[in-house]
């Protein structure tokens, strides 16, 4: 390996580490929150916004570190559905299957407005 490889894979490696590092403490912080200070108990719309909030806020963050955003949004998306998701109530699950559909079609569209076909 030579020397410009061997910073290349430094460089990696220390992009990977670092936004493996941020992404779990944001996971967990989120889980943490919903599980232990009931910030949404009472309301399905803000357990279901705190979720999405703690998701954009961990890409931001490495965004402003300038670290690997794609990385971090696929591994919070899954280390929340398998911590945060089973720390809501059953309403805001309710809520999250009804509105995941209605979600799916205007992503969907947003392509074609973008092609001028609507």
């Amino acid at each position: 390996m030579s020397h410009t490889d061997h910073g290349i894979f430094l460089d990696f490696l220390s992009l990977f580490t670092t936004s493996t590092l941020l992404r779990v403490s944001v996971g967990l912080v989120t889980a943490y929150i919903l599980r232990g200070l009931y910030v949404g108990r009472h309301s399905s719309a803000r357990e279901i916004a705190l979720m999405v909030l703690a998701a954009y806020l961990s890409y931001m963050l490495v965004e402003l570190f300038e670290l690997s955003g794609i990385l971090t949004v696929v591994f919070v998306g899954v280390l929340m559905s398998h911590y945060s998701w089973h720390n809501v109530t059953e309403s805001s699950r309710n809520l999250k299957a009804q509105v995941t559909p209605f979600r799916k079609q205007i992503v969907h569209l947003k392509p074609l407005k973008h092609v001028s076909l609507l």
